[in-house]
């Protein structure tokens, strides 16, 4: 399968999203675009404020997706988030490309969050909980 990039620009100065897609109509495409910029304005903006506060701070979305024969879309996500690249979203045979874009930033949401989680639980000084002796 051949891919190609459709440009799409950059919807806040450190976000660059790139798209790949393959056998989509110019239709699919422009919702596609409209679903990633609606989930990155909304359900990620809490996220992506805290990580873009920084002047040097880049966010790159890649979005790869294709469309078989019968209607159903394959998908592959890409988050990386000043430097850090996360777990790829990628499924095989949606039959909703827009349910595809919002579970891929549903999966980004959860790591963060347990990212977020797992930092909560680590003592900030080792010495933190160990009882005096005597």
């Amino acid at each position: 399968m051949k891919f190609y990039l459709v440009t799409y620009g950059k919807m806040h100065k450190n976000i660059d999203v790139h798209y790949y897609l393959k056998d989509t109509d110019p239709q699919v495409e422009a919702s596609i675009k409209m679903y990633v910029q609606d989930n990155v304005d909304t359900k990620m903006d809490a996220y992506f404020k805290k990580i873009l506060s920084h002047e040097d701070v880049r966010i790159t979305i890649d979005v790869k997706i294709a469309r078989h024969e019968d209607g159903r879309y394959d998908g592959t996500f890409i988050f990386i988030l000043d430097g850090k690249e996360y777990t790829p979203y990628k499924r095989e045979m949606f039959e909703n490309v827009h349910d595809l874009v919002n579970h891929a930033f549903d999966h980004l949401k959860e790591q963060i969050a347990d990212e977020k989680d797992r930092a909560k639980n680590i003592p900030k000084d080792k010495t933190e909980n160990v009882k005096p002796m005597g």
